[in-house]
C-alpha cells in the first residue's frame, strides 16, 4: 500500500513544522485533518474544518492532529494520508477539491480508515467513485452567495435611473464551489433588482484569479475596480481576502468574505470594511459527520457511507456572517433573518426557482439576467 513511507512517530516527527502538529491533549491522535494548499489559519474552509475537528475532539476526549502537505501535488497529499494511516488514524478529514485524486487512490489503499471529504468527490481520469469508507460533503453555495448579493445590491442602490450600481466578484480558482458562490451572488443582485421598486441598474465585475493565496497583483487589480466605481467586492477564495481587504482599505471601499465568518478575525480597525461573509457550515458538518462516525461504531453510517451529502438552507448548512460582523448600513440583521427564512421555506419545498435560477455549466455572463450586467473578465 505504501508509496512513500514517512518516518514519523507520535514522539518523533520528520519536518514537524511543515507537516505535523500534535494536538488533542493527552489522548492518542485518531482523527486527522489534512490541509490543502492553505493552512488551519486561512480563515476559510481549512480553518473551519479544523475548528470542527478540534471541537469534536475536545468535547469527546478524542485525540486529533493536522497534517500539511509539503507541496501542492497529489503525491504530497497521498504522503500525508499515508502518514495519518501509519499513525493509526481512524478517520481523516480532507477539505477541498485538490484531494480528488488522492482520496480516489487512498480510500481503497486504506480500507480500514474512513474519509470525510469536504467539498469534493474522489475522482481520477473522469471516474468518480465514493467508496464505502468515504463520504463527500457538499454545500449549496448558490444560496449563500445569493444572500450576500441581495444585501450588497440594497446597500449601494441609489434608486436613480441614471446610475449603474457596480459590484465585484473576485473568485479564486474557477471550480465548483467558487463558481456556485459567484453565480449565486449575481442572482441575489438580480433578485433584489426585480423585487423592489428601484430605477438603478446593476453591473458586476466578475473574475477568477486562479489562486487561493494573496498576491500584491490582486491588490492592484481590485484597486482598479474600486477606482472604476465598484463599491464592494465579494472575495471568494480563502486567503485572497487579504489582498481584497488591502485594496478596500486603500480606497475606502468594502468587501464580503467567504466560507467562515472572516470578520471575526480581523483587526478592530479593519472590521468596518467587511460587510459580512457568505458562509457554509463546514465546521458544523465536520462535527456532524464525526458524530455519526463514532455513534456508528467507528464506521460511516448508511446515510454517509459511499454517498455525497449536501448541506443547504433547509438544514442550516449555509448562512451569512453573525450579527457581530454585520456592517450593512441600510439593512438590519433581522432583515437577513427574514430573507433566510424565505429561502429556507422554498428550499424545504424543493423549489427555489422564484428566488434564483442559474446554470453552473454556463458562464456568468450567459445566465440570462435582465437587470444585472455581468462583466466577465477571463
Amino acid at each position: 500500500m505504501k508509496k512513500n513511507k514517512l518516518l514519523m512517530t507520535c514522539g518523533v516527527a520528520l519536518s514537524l513544522a511543515a507537516m505535523l502538529v500534535s494536538c488533542g491533549g493527552e489522548a492518542v491522535p485518531e482523527i486527522y485533518l489534512i490541509t490543502d494548499v492553505g493552512n488551519i489559519d486561512d480563515k476559510s474552509f481549512n480553518q473551519s474544518a479544523w475548528e470542527g475537528v478540534q471541537k469534536f475532539g475536545k468535547d469527546n476526549n478524542k485525540g486529533y492532529n493536522y497534517l500539511r502537505p509539503t507541496e501542492n501535488t497529489t503525491n504530497a497529499r497521498i504522503e500525508m494520508i499515508e502518514a495519518a494511516h501509519d499513525q493509526k488514524a481512524k478517520v481523516v478529514v480532507v477539505p477541498g477539491f485538490l484531494f480528488t485524486e488522492a482520496v480516489y487512490i487512498e480510500q481503497e489503499a486504506c480500507p480500514d480508515m474512513s474519509f470525510i471529504f469536504i467539498d469534493g468527490s474522489p475522482e481520477k481520469d473522469g471516474d468518480v467513485k465514493i467508496a464505502k469508507n468515504t463520504t463527500s460533503i457538499f454545500y449549496n453555495e448558490v444560496q449563500s452567495g445569493w444572500l450576500s448579493g441581495y444585501f450588497a445590491a440594497k446597500e449601494y442602490d441609489t434608486g436613480n435611473t441614471a446610475d449603474t450600481v457596480k459590484l465585484g466578484f473576485f473568485g479564486g480558482i474557477g471550480v465548483g464551489a467558487v463558481v456556485r458562490f459567484g453565480l449565486g451572488f449575481c442572482a441575489g443582485i438580480e433578485y433584489y433588482a426585480n423585487s423592489v421598486s428601484t430605477a438603478s441598474k446593476f453591473a458586476v465585475n466578475y473574475n477568477y484569479c486562479g489562486s487561493f493565496a494573496p498576491d500584491p497583483k490582486f491588490v492592484t487589480t481590485i484597486e482598479g475596480w474600486y477606482d472604476s466605481g465598484v463599491q464592494s467586492v465579494f472575495s471568494c477564495g480563502g486567503g485572497i481576502y487579504a489582498s481584497v481587504l488591502a485594496a478596500a482599505k486603500n480606497k475606502g471601499k468594502t468587501l464580503i468574505g467567504v466560507d467562515s465568518d472572516q470578520g471575526l478575525s480581523l483587526e478592530e480597525d479593519d472590521k468596518k470594511y467587511m460587510l459580512t461573509s457568505s458562509m457554509k457550515g463546514v465546521k458544523e458538518s465536520t462535527i456532524g459527520a464525526l458524530e455519526a462516525f463514532y455513534k456508528n461504531g467507528e464506521t460511516l453510517p448508511a446515510e454517509y457511507a459511499g454517498k455525497a451529502v449536501t448541506y443547504s438552507a433547509k438544514n442550516d448548512g449555509v448562512q451569512l456572517g453573525s450579527k457581530e460582523t454585520w456592517h450593512f448600513a441600510k439593512s438590519e440583521y433581522s432583515e437577513y433573518e427574514s430573507l433566510f427564512a424565505t429561502l429556507k421555506a422554498a428550499d424545504v419545498k424543493g423549489d427555489c426557482s422564484a428566488l434564483y435560477n442559474v446554470t453552473e455549466a454556463k458562464d456568468p455572463d450567459q445566465q440570462g439576467f435582465k437587470k444585472t450586467t455581468v462583466n466577465y473578465i477571463k
